[in-house]
């Protein structure tokens, strides 16, 4: 059996050989200006400023090493053809679970070239089906616990300039990398988590005692990520 191909529309599938793209969404959206009466009954509407913020799902087939740069531009051809950066992606993995990459990003206008970018760095995902600690970012100890999931999160912002609703300039800021964590405590222990690698404990353990089942604790790491800004050059109308 064939199954139609799907869209990725930020050129990953291309340039990651470890990973095949299983799912895609363009998540298009737009404005409405509207004007009402007295009784409040709209008279008058405008509909602008469509844009899309995709997203693809991908799976690993082989241990791979993610060099995903947040913002890098990627020209796409075909039926959704166009500009689009990628604004964040995660990664997610628990016990007997395939790990999981999802990428989501931003449709730009016809001539977007790159104005900042963020690198994250190279963060090695194993193709194991279990929870994995990403970029050395942490030490778990304590006897009888155990990391159950850990959700590696990339992300950043993305602001733009607007003529009437359509996007002219485009920046990202504010980049950071989260890992949110599961722990099960089977013992008398407590877990201790130790950041390492810049970063920092920003959600502390905090733990659940639920009826009938080990308590459980949850944890959120952050390392924060600077820009880099590329010249912008405008071609005259």
């Amino acid at each position: 059996m064939s199954f139609q191909a799907k869209t990725d529309f930020f050129g990953l599938g291309a340039s990651v050989a470890g990973i095949v793209l299983t799912d895609s969404t363009l998540n298009e959206s737009a404005s409405v200006a509207e004007a009402a009466d007295d009784r409040g009954d709209i008279i008058a509407k405008e509909v602008y400023g469509a844009t899309a913020a995709p997203s693809c799902d991908f799976v690993f087939k082989a241990k791979q090493t993610l060099n995903i740069i947040l913002g890098k531009v990627n020209t796409l051809t075909g039926p959704f053809a166009g500009k689009y950066c990628v604004t964040g992606y995660s990664v997610a993995t628990s016990m007997g679970t395939e790990p999981k990459l999802t990428v989501s990003g931003q449709r730009l206008y016809d001539t977007a070239t790159d104005s900042t970018t963020i690198t994250p760095g190279t963060i090695d995902v194993s193709v194991y089906h279990k929870a994995q600690i990403f970029l050395g970012a942490f030490a778990l100890t304590g006897s009888g616990c155990h990391l159950q999931e850990n959700t590696l999160n990339v992300q950043a912002t993305l602001t733009d300039a607007s003529k009437d609703g359509d996007m002219v300039a485009h920046d990202i800021h504010d980049g950071r990398i989260t890992q949110s964590l599961k722990i099960v405590q089977t013992g008398s222990t407590i877990p201790t988590v130790t950041p390492a690698n810049g970063f920092i404990i920003t959600s502390p353990l905090t733990r659940t005692e639920a009826d009938s089942d080990y308590f459980s604790w949850t944890c959120e790491l952050t390392k924060y990520l600077e820009s880099v800004e590329h010249p912008v050059v405008l071609t005259p109308p």
